[in-house]
């Protein structure tokens, strides 16, 4: 007796849908007319960020000690409890706050930091001291005023090193 094969239902048709816009306050309100228009507003919202320039540079000095002195605290063998998401927090900040002030070289090195940080609290392994001082070193250097508006690819030497200290803790 041959195989008999069954016969295939038709697939249904896909049923119809319907797409519709979300009509909720914010879209009213970006619709609505009146209001500054689109280059206006970033050019106010620009006004606005280097008027408060100061208060972020205060924000900046204060995470970027707080993380030197968690990481100093660490190296002498006296870290505290949760040091490493403190660390991994603040390196955010001065990351965050880089990007704002647009301070490319140093938003870079805290941005490796958080890098290395978030492996080593995801894979709970070991921490190297000194990978997390060198970048801790390296953001103090690229918060200096010498490198203040250069691109990070005008310092490939230290963000190559960087990005091979983070590719070391990765593989681990």
């Amino acid at each position: 007796m041959a195989d008999a094969q069954q016969p295939s239902s038709p697939k249904a048709p896909p049923k119809p849908f319907r797409l519709f816009d979300v009509d909720d306050r914010y879209r009213k309100m970006a619709a609505r007319r009146g209001g500054p228009a689109r280059d206006q507003a970033i050019r106010q919202a620009l006004i606005q960020i280097d008027q408060q320039k100061p208060q972020f540079d205060a924000w900046l000095d204060e995470d970027l000690k707080a993380l030197t002195e968690l990481v100093a605290s660490a190296a002498g063998g006296q870290p505290g409890e949760d040091w490493l998401q403190a660390a991994a927090d603040r390196s955010r900040g001065v990351r965050d706050i880089a990007k704002t002030l647009k301070l490319e070289i140093l938003a870079s090195v805290a941005n490796a930091l958080c890098a290395v940080l978030d492996v080593v609290l995801a894979k709970g392994g070991e921490v190297r001291i000194d990978a997390l001082q060198r970048h801790v070193e390296a953001i103090a250097l690229a918060r200096g005023h010498a490198l203040r508006g250069l691109s990070p690819d005008r310092m490939s030497e230290m963000d190559d090193s960087l990005r091979a200290v983070v590719a070391r803790v990765a593989k681990k």
